[in-house]
């Protein structure tokens, strides 16, 4: 499928890698992260949340034919911000998932047939055209490490009233996390502190 040069796309929009619909029902993903002189560090404003509201739903066929016009195949509510210190600053930014359900708290679920969790990455790898460099590497760190996180690259549109703005091809990661399918290890119970 072309892709115009308004980036927006209709319900024929058609790909053989897996669709990521974000609706934020009007709102826009602002990026309210600064660098901050004093403090050397990237902060976010004081008394802003980062995240928006969304609807987060998922065209993934089994024939890998997806279409933004099929039912799809998994939705959820959620909310999503802008990630990272220097990515975010780019033209592509990087987001941070957080899935949700209907009384807003935090809902695990499998998405692109990873394990199941409530916190995903969508990377845009601004800095690899090929977008070939961290999924050949994070496969190949699998295959030898368990606790790397898996990825799963797919298409993601936002959804507006006119249509759909194609956001481009994304890699959809799995966060570094304790838990079960992640890094399967107990939880600190007694923390040691460390002091100067």
């Amino acid at each position: 499928t072309s892709i115009p040069d308004d980036f927006m796309v209709d319900g024929d929009f058609t790909s053989h890698l897996p669709l990521v619909i974000i609706d934020t029902h009007g709102s826009e993903i602002i990026n309210y992260k600064h660098y901050d002189l004093e403090t050397d560090s990237f902060v976010y404003q004081d008394g802003v949340d980062p995240y928006v509201t969304v609807t987060l739903s998922v065209c993934d066929a089994e024939d890998h034919v997806n279409r933004l016009s099929d039912v799809p195949t998994f939705s959820s509510e959620g909310k999503i911000k802008v990630r990272g210190n220097s990515s975010s600053t780019l033209a592509k930014k990087q987001y941070r998932l957080q899935l949700m359900d209907a009384n807003g708290e935090k809902a695990a679920a499998s998405l692109l047939g990873m394990t199941a969790s409530d916190s995903w990455i969508l990377n845009g790898t601004m800095g690899d055209r090929s977008y070939l460099r961290n999924y050949l590497a994070l496969n190949v760190a699998g295959e030898l490490d368990p606790y790397t996180p898996d990825i799963r690259m797919c298409e993601v549109v936002l959804k507006r009233d006119t249509g759909y703005e194609y956001m481009g091809l994304y890699g959809m990661y799995e966060c570094i996390e304790q838990g079960e399918g992640r890094v399967d290890i107990e939880p600190v119970s007694n923390p040691i502190e460390i002091s100067d």
